[in-house]
């Protein structure tokens, strides 16, 4: 691997705390262009993209973008974790990432959990947020655009969250609206 890669990918989050609160506010869920005009966003997936927004800020960072290509990365992983119902990270990330838009990333990290079918999004939120190495992808001062999905497989939902960017820009818009489904 070149000196560029930074990969942080967390260890898998199996625990989950219970969160109470109101939600954030709808602003916070920030798409791209071309990922709003694709595939529309779980009510889950947006209320997780909205509770990393606003933990962003309260700690001085900007909100992520959905990048299309990230989310198709997330996406089709989420199916793979389903499918085998159990937590692993895509061994092939970069090589994903570069191959849906982001061929000028030069940090990634990944986040992979479930929690119960019947748990919402804030629960998941609450369970990154109290691992360090998922907090720490969260807060991760040098990304910029997001992907995530859920996907229920037997009794549980299976997240993956990608995070990609750098300092100035990685994604190109080229790639267009998010394509991947299950």
């Amino acid at each position: 691997m070149s000196s560029r890669i930074r990969n942080k990918m967390a260890a898998a989050v199996l625990g989950v705390a219970l969160a109470t609160g109101a939600a954030p506010a709808a602003s916070l869920f920030t798409a791209t262009a071309e990922a709003a005009s694709a595939t529309t966003y779980s009510k889950f997936d947006t209320q997780l993209i909205q509770l990393i927004n606003q933990a962003r800020l309260a700690h001085g960072l900007r909100p992520l973008q959905i990048a299309a290509g990230t989310s198709d990365v997330a996406h089709s992983w989420s199916c793979h974790l389903a499918t085998v119902r159990a937590l692993s990270h895509n061994g092939a990330l970069g090589n994903d990432l570069e191959s849906h838009g982001s061929r000028l990333w030069t940090s990634y990290d990944e986040n992979v959990g479930y929690v119960a079918r019947t748990a919402g999004a804030k629960r998941l939120f609450r369970a990154y947020m109290n691992s360090p190495e998922h907090r720490a992808n969260i807060l991760d001062s040098s990304v910029r655009y997001i992907g995530s999905w859920t996907k229920v497989g037997g009794h549980k939902r299976y997240n993956t969250i990608d995070f990609v960017g750098n300092r100035s820009t990685s994604y190109n818009t080229a790639y267009g609206a998010m394509r991947v489904g299950c």
